[in-house]
């Protein structure tokens, strides 16, 4: 039969013996085998093909990996196999051999077929009983259920610990720490877990797993009585034990159940945590109420017993893939590796189906997932449906207790009975999706989103309905156990959706997902208390704290605090503690550390270190919005104690990040659409046209100038609107280097970078030097005024306005910088014929700038520690006020707030230095006059940058020079600051604009251009997007952000804004509609510049 005859009968009748097809294909010569498997993949009936195929593979007798793997492997696999066979079956790849394969298995998803899309059904004859992937789902359903009975039951268990036994004197806050302890351990194994399980075998980590989840459990009660500490260690590790058994049977899933089963299986197995809930629930509160061995430790000394013996089933009964099990019968082994497609169709030509064991261990393709959009999906939804089930799982027992007032025995079983409903439900649904998918009715994609649906809305409903029902006890359990019930369909959903994702890395994505969302919620938004011991909590500001005061001396004392921000400072006087006196509070600003002294006497405003105290306290731990006691006894000893644990400022920053990714994903989406919808059209007209889009708009301009640019435009953005109120990302309060304080510097840098580039290119074009000149000083003048303009944005009252500013450095340095390299520039540059010279060709043109920033820095340096201060030491750079214990209080700044106060006078100078609220400094202007010497010689490092890249064309002559450049500086830097923020003999100082603050901040700016250029313009890994846009109309972000500061929509408030959460937001939300703003004026070519 020829080529053509015998594909003309496969595609008019699919039945036709396929073995007798690989017989004939193979009498065929090379490129005659590669047309046919090509007509037969590039047809519509694909899947039909690929089908029956794939019912020859089932059987190795008859397919010994001949003729068509060969075919597809060697002729067909580079150019039709990936686009088609990648969307076989339920969406998992094992046939790519490049670096595409790991990318492709983590967006299989998105490219997921229809609902005709064949999978292999079960023709696997009857074989042993019990199967062997029977007995793995069974030993794994009493697995999840023995690990969640030994979690639960300390929730049933601490209510007759503390209210009912009363053995343990523990507050609610006490309380919620001994139940929460467990969940900081089990999300640190998460990610390992998942890993290890995938790289050494899940039945290891999943039974070692569980063994030390039972011994931790055993080792409670004993916790408990040594003391409250040991307690939580335990609970921590017993959570850390517990926390590699989802990934661990994620990743065994994934070998071992065939796709049409999994949704049923997942079912069985996951399940077990709802039956070991409902069995550990009432059996829990039934052994509290024994006396036999104190009732309650009993709990813990039956399920820890029963985990140990699990174990040693287990390790005997469960292997880690078929392959490796000794007792699976032949039929069953082939049947589940052939229909998960194991059988590898690659240059190897797998025929021995042990062969599958032998794939290698990748690594993680951490970009892929992080950049996957129906991870992102999975992940959000994920976290929802965890919240909820383990809020429930922890809270509700204390809500039947305290809100219903049942006790502990009904009180236990009303809790199991949730569970209990859900998961029978998950059963059903599971077994219905299953039946779905079999008759084809639904594709697998949309079969995870209807019952991922499902399990999220309706148990949302039912938690909503709770808040309308009251204490009602019947309708209670009817929206927690009726309404709530469909949360089971999740194992229809999204819990398989992360193996047909990507079955390799199943482990790694499910624990990263659990990881990453198993917090609370509320903790990520710094949620408190409204009131506590009847202090008003809401009324904390962003970074305060509540501190009791008891005194029981005989006479009044004297509370003085010492803020660690401010180097070498006397105590302060806060307050006067009469005697006898109870309860007084006091709000602290704990943004950076206090140390406190109780003294007996009232010795002035400042307290030195030569006063005596009653007791002093250093480096104690205060955090956001916590509750401290401090009280003094009749004998002058003093108590401290935290009475309301504080929130956790860091993880709002995990909050705003994660809302912002899921807006990102979803305006890809969106666009993504929408450039289908809109484009399809003129991309064919177009490309009939025979214009070649690619090289359209193509530039020479370097994208990583640009991007610099627009990453230090945006960064200002973000501080200038409060950058969440964090310490760390606002200006240091003098000496030191915080986020902020690099902003400026870096703006100022770039911008020398880029004129020499300019005047360059305006010489080439014959540009008179005088034009040049004109130029400078007009936009040196415009950059002063705008400058100028904004300083009045708050209204013009000359009499006290501002003179200098941002921009007015940035128009100062740019006229002298432009003027200097404008008259040292010359036409043609002959590149120098001896070598010492060529290799020094930079600074040789450079020599007569390099001159001017000497000269620069020596007046600087001679003005600083020559130049006599009235009132003040010779050579003085520190905020005055209390700094050195108050001894020079009106000499902030030294010589450079002298001369500018001598220059500007004190009402025209900036009224509010971040030294002002930390040192009770007095005004001072961090852009100021004499501050502009060394901000001229910061601008001439960026043109020496940019001479740089004029004179050396190859990136590794670029890029070394400018690393050069960076380590000399960043030395230099830190020998004068001596590496340390107070103690060097020119600390880095922003407000002063110091030497060793120009060196550093211009080494961190030759280190950052080093690094983008290399991966934009050399390796092309990324094309600045979307910083690159901000570059480009930087003027109009920086004066649009600060005159519509205080408007809508880039502006909002509600309630108080009290939390570095609801900051952070505003903040990025304002950076995100400028940046989208850059992106807009980009899209439509528009570009403004002075």
């Amino acid at each position: 039969m020829s080529t053509n005859l015998l594909t003309q009968a496969m595609l008019k009748d699919m039945h036709y013996d396929i073995t007798n097809v690989c017989k004939q294909i193979e009498t065929f010569e090379s490129s005659d085998k590669a047309t046919t498997v090509m007509v037969l993949f590039e047809h519509s009936d694909i899947n039909a093909a690929v089908y029956h195929m794939s019912k020859t593979i089932e059987d190795p007798e008859s397919f010994r990996c001949g003729a068509i793997a060969t075919v597809l492997v060697e002729e067909c696999i580079k150019d039709i196999f990936k686009k088609k066979f990648k969307i076989y079956g339920n969406n998992e790849i094992y046939s790519l051999e490049d670096g595409k394969e790991e990318e492709d298995e983590v967006e299989a998803d998105e490219e997921a077929g229809n609902a005709n899309t064949p999978l292999i059904f079960n023709n696997e004859e009857d074989g042993d009983f019990p199967k062997a992937r029977t007995v793995f789902g069974f030993m794994g359903f009493l697995g999840f259920a023995i690990v969640y009975a030994m979690r639960v039951n300390l929730s049933v268990a601490i209510v007759a610990m503390v209210n009912q036994k009363g053995e343990f004197d523990w507050d609610e806050s006490t309380q919620g720490l001994v139940l929460g302890s467990f969940f900081y351990g089990y999300v640190l194994t998460q990610v390992p877990g998942g890993r290890m399980a995938e790289i050494v075998g899940g039945k290891l980590i999943y039974g070692y797993g569980v063994l030390f989840t039972a011994i931790f459990t055993i080792l409670t009660p004993i916790a408990a009585y040594w003391n409250l500490p040991f307690l939580i260690l335990v609970r921590v590790l017993e959570g850390m034990g517990e926390g590699v058994t989802y990934p661990a049977m994620h990743a065994m899933l994934a070998y071992w159940i065939p796709p049409l089963e999994r949704n049923k299986f997942a079912a069985i197995v996951y399940a077990g945590s709802n039956i070991g809930t409902v069995i550990s629930l009432p059996l829990s509160g039934w052994l509290c109420s024994l006396n036999f061995l104190g009732g309650w430790p009993l709990s813990f000394y039956l399920f820890g017993a029963v985990g140990l013996i699990w174990f040693i089933f287990w390790m005997f009964l469960v292997y880690d893939k078929p392959s490796m099990h000794p007792r699976i019968s032949t039929k069953e082994r082939v049947y589940i590796e052939n229909s998960m497609h194991l059988i590898k169709l690659s240059g190897s030509r797998f025929c021995n189906i042990d062969a599958i064991n032998q794939v290698p261990i990748h690594s993680i393709p951490w970009c892929s997932i992080l950049t996957s959009i129906p991870l992102w999906a999975i992940l959000i939804t994920q976290y929802g449906q965890s919240w909820a089930f383990y809020t429930q799982l922890t809270e509700l027992p204390t809500y039947m207790n305290n809100i219903l007032h049942y006790d502990i025995e009904s009180n236990a079983l009303l809790n199991a009975v949730p569970y209990l409903t859900s998961w029978l439900m998950g059963i059903a649904c599971s077994a219905l999706a299953d039946w779905m998918l079999r008759k084809r009715y639904i594709s697998l994609i949309n079969s995870y989103k209807l019952w991922n649906s499902i399990a999220s809305i309706i148990p949302s409903l039912g938690l909503i309905g709770i808040v309308y029902v009251g204490c009602s006890w019947e309708w209670v359990t009817f929206m927690l156990a009726g309404v709530g019930s469909f949360a089971g369909a999740i194992y229809a959903g999204n819990q398989m959706n992360h193996i047909s994702l990507s079955p390799r890395y199943a482990g790694t994505i499910f624990g990263s997902i659990v990881k990453v969302f198993f917090f609370k919620m509320l903790e990520f938004i710094e949620y408190t208390t409204p009131e506590w011991r009847g202090l008003n909590m809401r009324s904390l500001k962003v970074d305060e704290a509540y501190l009791i005061l008891k005194s029981h001396f005989p006479k009044a004392t004297y509370l003085y605090s010492l803020s660690e921000a401010c180097y070498s400072c006397p105590y302060t006087k806060v307050k006067t503690l009469l005697q006898h006196h109870y309860n007084d509070n006091l709000t602290l600003n704990v943004a950076y550390p206090i140390k406190f002294k109780l003294i007996d006497q009232d010795v002035g405003r400042y307290a030195f270190n030569n006063v005596t105290s009653l007791c002093e306290y250093q480096n104690l731990n205060y955090r956001e919005f916590g509750v401290y006691n401090l009280t003094l006894d009749a004998n002058g000893s003093c108590e401290w104690c935290t009475d309301k644990k504080a929130v956790n400022i860091y993880y709002p920053i995990l909050a705003v990040f994660i809302l912002l990714a899921l807006i990102m994903v979803v305006l890809k989406i969106g666009l993504r659409a929408w450039r289908s919808f809109y484009y399809e059209d003129i991309l064919s007209t177009v490309n009939s046209s025979g214009i070649n889009i690619s090289t359209a708009g193509q530039r020479n301009r370097l994208r990583s100038l640009d991007t610099f640019r627009g990453l230090a435009i945006v960064l200002m953005i973000f501080v200038n609107n409060g950058g969440g109120h964090y310490w760390w990302a606002e200006h240091a309060p003098w000496n030191g280097l915080h986020l902020a304080d690099i902003v400026f510097p870096s703006f100022l840098w770039i911008m020398g970078v880029c004129i020499p580039i300019s005047i360059k290119s305006q010489i080439s074009r014959d540009v008179t030097k005088y034009r040049i000149v004109l130029r400078i000083l007009w936009r040196s003048l415009k950059l002063f005024s705008i400058g100028l303009c904004l300083n009045s944005i708050n209204g013009p009252k000359l009499e006290n306005l501002r003179i200098m500013g941002v921009l007015q450095r940035l128009g100062v340095a740019y006229l002298i910088c432009g003027l200097a390299h404008t008259k040292f520039s010359e036409r043609v540059i002959i590149e120098p014929q001896i070598t010492w010279k060529r290799k020094f060709q930079d600074l040789i043109i450079m020599r007569g700038e390099l001159l001017i920033v000497v000269f620069l820095i020596a007046v600087y340096l001679c003005t600083i520690f020559g130049l006599n201060v009235p009132h003040c030491p010779r050579g003085y750079l520190g905020p005055g006020g209390k700094h050195s214990n108050a001894e020079y209080f009106n000499c902030i700044g030294g010589a450079s707030g002298y001369i500018d106060f001598l220059i500007l006078g004190n009402r025209h100078i900036y009224q509010h230095p971040t030294a002002k609220y930390i040192y009770d400094s007095k005004p001072f202007d961090p852009e100021g006059v004499f501050g502009c010497l060394l901000t001229i010689v910061q601008v001439f490092f960026g043109l020496l940058a940019g001479v740089i890249i004029l004179t050396y064309t190859t990136w590794r002559a670029r890029i070394s020079r400018w690393l050069i450049w960076s380590v000399i500086l960043a030395l230099i830097g830190g020998a004068l600051s001596g590496f340390s923020s107070e103690n060097g003999f020119i600390p880095i100082n922003k407000n002063l604009w110091s030497f060793s603050f120009v060196c550093v901040t211009t080494a961190l700016s030759f280190i950052s251009l080093s690094l983008l250029y290399y991966v934009i313009d050399v390796k092309y890994w990324w094309q600045g997007y979307p910083f690159e846009a901000a570059g480009m109309n930087a003027i109009i972000l920086y004066v649009g952000h600060t005159v519509l500061h205080k408007m809508l929509p880039w502006h909002w408030s509600i309630g108080p804004m009290n939390t570095h959460f609801v900051l952070l937001l505003k903040s990025v939300w304002n950076t995100t509609l400028w940046l989208c703003t850059a992106l807009y004026l980009n899209y439509k070519k528009f570009y403004f510049s002075l």
